[in-house]
């Protein structure tokens, strides 16, 4: 039998699997282009549109500048739009791509939630920066009209508010201590703050139409610069914030004890008339203290029943001097007061009863019910119009029947003074920022943490709430019944922040987050 063999040649077999092999290589090779075009695309948008979110960001600050009138603040207004551009233009140009891809333009406006009234200068400058971009593509670009077609598209706005500021700053006894024992030469609290302080008004001087006080307190609180008016001019403002830095680095000093309700107080009296002049305006106060609140300030309400009650301090000292209160040798708590006159928020040193006391500034009575009789129906007010009894000012009972004694129930009167007070400010419509320097309490299973240890330590709950610090309130513990707003009731108030730091050297860096967050709000 004839078997027949064929064999085909070699080459004829290479020329069949190479097309094969070009074929796959080609496919892998647009597989991964088509992944760097897709890579490409994403990084693109995402570098422009950080671009105009600089460049918007850069155009609001330039904005701030003393606003003027007429053609002059259009001519400014127009620099700074042309700088935003030009800074949004250089970030694209950084990250690689030549001005013949990419197009930016940047344009100003008043808010639209606040025209300007006729011949009034607007109370805030938004920027708006927009730009196009062509990506880079490998695979992409090789389909006629794709590359010249494929244009990607981002737009910021940045919004510059005047605002009004009222710096609250603790410089009590313990602002003398050294930041850090083992090493000296790291200075004090009180210069850190003097830094940080600095720092932050520097920022604001000459840049605007902010109106900002500064306070200090201790035992006693101060207003030390009132806070300028919105329609005075560049000189005037600057001149005002010369005055400010000078109170900051010469007459600032560490003595005497903390009063954080008459702090707050203080702080919204310097700033009251402004925020009702413009209701408008942003509000911002921005509290610092490096210890537990240890001096209370209240209008005390005496319960129907203990008539007699000695009027106590003198008229004449009640605004300079301060009173300790103890309970059969507890150690004394440290109280004073404000009042209101005439439906008007102020501070005054008549038709105040005080705890009774006699001539050596010793307690006459030993408990609080022998002292104003019932502990439940002690109260006191803050300034304000909502009450439950329709007299001005919001009414707060101070001690339940919970079976508390007296002396722990004193001791939480200067957490619950400051709180009311900074339910007031925010329902003003001001936000709340807090600053705790030192080392936090350790006890976290109550809302006072401890009211008998050392008073220098942070106390995070309280300065927490005293903020209203949304995003941390889920850490707060129960807090007692009638005294201030719950939990529910904060949900709807203004949220602030808390800062909290163990390192007073931060505390720039602190300042300057939160002059950040005062001045500029990015809408990308």
């Amino acid at each position: 039998m004839n078997q027949q063999y064929s064999k085909r040649p070699k080459d004829k077999q290479y020329g069949a699997v190479l097309p094969l092999f070009l074929l796959m290589f080609f496919g892998i090779l647009a597989v991964l282009g088509l992944a760097v075009d897709l890579t490409n695309y994403y990084k693109a948008q995402v570098e422009l549109q950080r671009a105009v979110d600089a460049g918007a960001m850069a155009g609001a600050r330039i904005l701030i500048k003393p606003i003027a009138t007429g053609g002059e603040q259009e001519a400014a207004n127009a620099v700074a739009s042309d700088k935003a551009a030009l800074i949004a233009k250089e970030n694209l140009n950084h990250s690689g791509y030549g001005d013949d891809r990419i197009q930016v333009q940047a344009t100003w406006a008043a808010p639209e939630s606040e025209p300007a009234e006729p011949g009034a200068p607007v109370l805030g400058l938004r920027m708006t920066v927009s730009g196009t971009i062509r990506p880079r593509l490998l695979v992409l670009g090789l389909i006629p009209g794709f590359n010249s077609g494929t244009v990607l598209a981002a737009s910021a706005q940045a919004e510059a508010r005047a605002a009004i500021i009222s710096l609250v700053l603790d410089n009590s006894g313990s602002m003398a201590e050294l930041v850090d024992g083992d090493h000296p030469e790291k200075g004090t609290k009180l210069a850190a703050l003097k830094i940080a302080a600095h720092d932050f008004v520097s920022s604001l001087r000459g840049t605007g139409r902010d109106m900002v006080a500064l306070n200090t307190f201790t035992q006693i609180a101060t207003t030390r610069v009132q806070a300028n008016d919105y329609y005075d001019s560049a000189e005037q403002i600057d001149t005002q914030r010369a005055a400010m830095l000078n109170v900051i680095d010469n007459q600032l000093s560490a003595a005497g004890r903390t009063n954080a309700s008459e702090a707050i107080f203080r702080g919204w009296e310097s700033i009251r008339t402004k925020k009702l002049a413009q209701p408008n305006l942003p509000c911002f106060m921005i509290f610092f203290t490096d210890g537990a609140p240890n001096v209370s300030t209240a209008n005390w309400q005496p319960p129907a029943g203990t008539p007699g009650i000695p009027e106590f301090p003198s008229p004449a000292t009640a605004a300079t001097k301060w009173y300790s209160y103890a309970t059969n040798g507890e150690p004394p708590v440290y109280i004073n007061h404000w009042y209101r006159t005439n439906g008007t928020d102020t501070y005054s040193t008549t038709g105040v009863r005080l705890l009774a006391f006699d001539s050596g500034s010793n307690p006459v009575c030993d408990t609080i019910g022998n002292c104003l009789g019932t502990s439940s129906e002690i109260r006191f007010r803050v300034p304000g119009t909502e009450s439950s009894d329709q007299t001005s000012g919001r009414l707060y009972q101070l001690f339940p029947l919970d079976g508390t004694d007296d002396s722990a129930n004193l001791r939480r009167l200067p957490y619950l003074t400051a709180l009311a007070m900074g339910d007031y400010v925010r329902d003003m419509g001001c936000s709340l920022y807090t600053i705790g320097v030192g080392q936090n309490e350790s006890i976290t299973d109550n809302f006072y943490q401890t009211l008998n240890d050392d008073t220098l330590h942070r106390k995070d709950f309280f300065l927490n709430r005293l903020a209203n610090d949304q995003q941390r309130a889920l850490s707060w513990p129960d807090e007692p019944n009638g005294y201030v707003r719950s939990y529910l009731d904060l949900r709807t108030s203004k949220p602030g922040k808390y800062y909290p730091t163990e390192d007073a050297t931060q505390l720039r860096a602190i300042f300057r987050d939160i002059l950040t967050n005062i001045r500029l709000r990015l809408n990308s």
